[in-house]
This record gives C-alpha cells, sequence and structure tokens, in this order.
C-alpha cells in the first residue's frame, strides 16, 4: 500500500511540474521568443519559472504546515520577478 501512495504521489508531482511548467511557457511566450535559443537564458527563464513554481506549490497546493515564511517567499519571488527582468534585457 506504501508503495502504491508514494507512487501516486510521485505522478502527480510530475503532473503538476508539467502543467506548472506549460503555464508559464505560455505566460513567458513573447520573451522565450526573443531568447532565439541562448541556452544560458533558457535555463535562466526555467530556474526563474521552478521558484515561481516551487513558492505557489507551497502556498497554495502543498499541506497546510509546510508553508514558506513571509520573508523567505518574498525574496524567492522577488528573485524570480528580477531574474526574468534580466533576462528580458540580455535577448
Amino acid at each position: 500500500m506504501k508503495v502504491i501512495w508514494s507512487s501516486v504521489e510521485i505522478i502527480r508531482n510530475v503532473v503538476y511540474l508539467f502543467l506548472g511548467l506549460c503555464v508559464c511557457g505560455f505566460a513567458e511566450k513573447n520573451l522565450t521568443a526573443r531568447i532565439d535559443g541562448r541556452m544560458d537564458l533558457v535555463l535562466l527563464v526555467l530556474l526563474a519559472d521552478l521558484m515561481l513554481l516551487f513558492v505557489f506549490h507551497r502556498q497554495v497546493i502543498g499541506p497546510k504546515a509546510n508553508k514558506l515564511p513571509v520573508r523567505t517567499r518574498n525574496y524567492l519571488i522577488i528573485a524570480a520577478v528580477l531574474i526574468l527582468i534580466v533576462v528580458y534585457m540580455l535577448s
């Protein structure tokens, strides 16, 4: 039973990651079009997306006991937005 529960949990997390990255990719369609295949900028955009998905997961989807402290949440959101601004300026 434990194996089944852990495999369901893994599948749920993979589906969440896939859907989250699709939504972020759709929202950043103009930004990713400007990057024009530069791998360093693509990795920075992926890092910012993962930071935003982590904050969203911990604050909204995850268990209520595992919420991020306000300061950490704000730092992660500000860092992700700054990364996206830098990528926009570099592209």
